[in-house]
């Protein structure tokens, strides 16, 4: 049984519909009526690293390891960048292998360095600008990139601050993108084909509010994007078909519109819990020149060269040194932007009983936090990070934020003395995540017009694994999407589970990464400008 599994990443039922009303997506709209489809929930918080490694591995953070882009060691107030190496259990692809099952992977996040799988693979965002460790084998890569010439792991945001820019920029990786797909589509029969298209939520996080306008010059560019993957799907139904294959569609997480961003470091200054040392941090102007200056090209060769033996990226967190005065700070985040993860400073409190009547406190008064412009509260929830990601690891977030829809969170310096935390949206970013995401199903075996309602992201990898005849690993706790399938099918396969997890199933993470120092920094500009740090 051959699987081809297409990740649109940010899709969401709220640009499907319309769109499909419109004629525009007519695949899509063929998996819908002739398949089956439901909501698929992401992890907390539903970015992108937590869900596609819960995704591909079918384990919950606490099990996988990954919490965030940035980690945050409470110990010692450093930073460091997530990447593959710190993934603890083995992606489908992996599972895939290990009975000789071939695999194409293409542009998942948070898979550099790539897997030496057996197949092909290139890694997606959170790859730095190097020659080395995004793609396996090495020569397949370079075969490809001299039949389809550039190919670009995503859109440099760094170079293109402008609207019109980014989106010539989209429309090109896109195009790319389209390219590497027929031609690794073609290459082999593949067992599972894994193919992610993230150029959607790139279209809707920086063109959300011109999409909603309808009218203006780049409207059209989260349908574009849509569309592309549309045609994608297209393509993999009709081999599907040929072979009576099985096609299955997820994202990650959903979208929305970004009504505005809620300052906690505003707030937490105003409540007496975080106070500053007075210093407001901002980027040397000379390191920015720079930054424009010194081509990509120039970039990659020093990283792979001079820079290629550099320490790893572990040092402590400059920006929150610099500003934040540790000996009064009770509670703090850990990056600038997108943030819901809160750290408790233990040395600042006098005992546990101190500390535990804090949190409740703040529990207490950020639940009661509303929009002033629609009275609406804009914290759902706070919940204890030891829940969500295991309990006594230094990168725990003692509490994590669980933000209505349309909100999203600041800890920056230069807000502390403003007089309101609500500062409004970003200057390019009007779209925002949401949990709730998509999941399809399409083939012969698969029943035609049926709502799966709602679906764990956890559900994803034991439903792969079901199709393709593989055990389900044990760190996999979601169930397979029976509901999907023929009952002709369900007879003919039976669902094997490994036993239940024990130490033994989990391996040690890196704890420096894969990434040197100055690798690292490449990957961390790069959030940046996207508006992940």
């Amino acid at each position: 049984m051959k699987l081809y599994v297409i990740g649109i990443d940010g899709a969401t039922y709220r640009v499907i519909q319309p769109l499909l009303a419109a004629g525009k997506l007519p695949h899509i709209q063929r998996i819908m009526s002739e398949g089956g489809s439901g909501r698929l929930m992401s992890t907390v918080p539903p970015l992108s690293p937590v869900a596609w490694t819960t995704i591909t591995t079918g384990a919950k953070p606490s099990s996988h390891g990954i919490t965030e882009f940035l980690a945050h060691d409470k110990t010692t107030k450093n930073n460091f960048l997530f990447d593959a190496s710190h993934r603890k259990v083995d992606p489908i692809w992996t599972v895939a292998g290990s009975v000789g099952k071939r695999s194409c992977v293409i542009n998942v996040p948070l898979t550099y360095p790539v897997d030496h799988l057996n197949g092909f693979m290139i890694s997606g965002l959170g790859t730095p600008p190097t020659q080395n460790g995004h793609a396996y084998p090495m020569e397949d890569f370079e075969e490809m990139k001299q039949a389809i010439g550039r190919y670009d792991i995503d859109i440099n945001f760094l170079k293109n601050k402008k609207k019109t820019k980014i989106a010539e920029s989209l429309r090109q990786v896109t195009q790319g993108r389209r390219r590497c797909f027929n031609f690794l589509l073609d290459r082999e029969p593949w067992d599972l084909f894994f193919f992610v298209f993230t150029n959607t939520d790139r279209a809707q996080h920086f063109f959300w509010q011109e999409y909603e306008e309808t009218n203006g010059p780049l409207a059209d560019m989260i349908p574009y994007c849509y569309q592309e993957a549309d045609r994608a799907v297209g393509q993999v139904m009709e081999r599907a078909e040929a072979e009576e294959g099985m096609v299955m569609i997820v994202s990650d997480h959903g979208f929305g519109p970004l009504n505005n961003s809620f300052s906690l470091s505003n707030w937490l200054h105003d409540k007496g819990l975080l106070t500053s040392t007075g210093t407001k941090v901002r980027e040397n102007p000379l390191k920015k020149t720079a930054k424009k200056i010194i081509p990509d090209q120039l970039i990659k060769v020093l990283l792979s060269t001079i820079f290629k033996n550099r320490w790893k990226f572990t040092g402590p967190s400059a920006d929150l040194d610099k500003w934040i005065d540790w000996e009064k700070t009770k509670i703090y985040s850990h990056k600038k932007i997108d943030t819901v993860f809160l750290f408790t400073n233990d040395e600042a409190f006098s005992n546990a009983a101190e500390r535990a009547a804090v949190i409740r406190q703040l529990r207490k008064d950020m639940l009661a936090v509303t929009d002033p412009s629609t009275g609406e509260n804009i914290i759902l929830d706070l919940v204890d990070g030891n829940l969500l990601f295991g309990e006594d690891k230094a990168t725990t977030p003692d509490l994590v934020l669980i933000p209505a829809n349309g909100y999203n969170f600041s800890f920056d310096s230069q807000d502390i003395e403003r007089e309101n935390p609500f500062v409004g949206i970003p200057r390019l970013w009007s779209g925002n995540h949401e949990s709730e995401g998509v999941f399809m199903a399409w083939g012969k075996h698969i029943n035609a017009g049926t709502e799966y309602g709602e679906l764990s992201i956890m559900d994803v990898m034991p439903t792969m694994c079901y199709i393709l005849d593989l055990p389900i690993p044990s760190w996999a706790e979601g169930k397979v999407v029976r509901q999907a399938f023929s009952e002709s099918f369900l007879d003919t396969r039976k669902e094997r589970r490994e036993s239940p997890p024990s130490d033994a199933n989990f391996r040690d993470s890196a704890s420096a990464g894969a990434m040197n120092e100055v690798e690292s920094e490449e990957v961390i500009k790069r959030l940046k400008a996207l508006g992940y740090l």
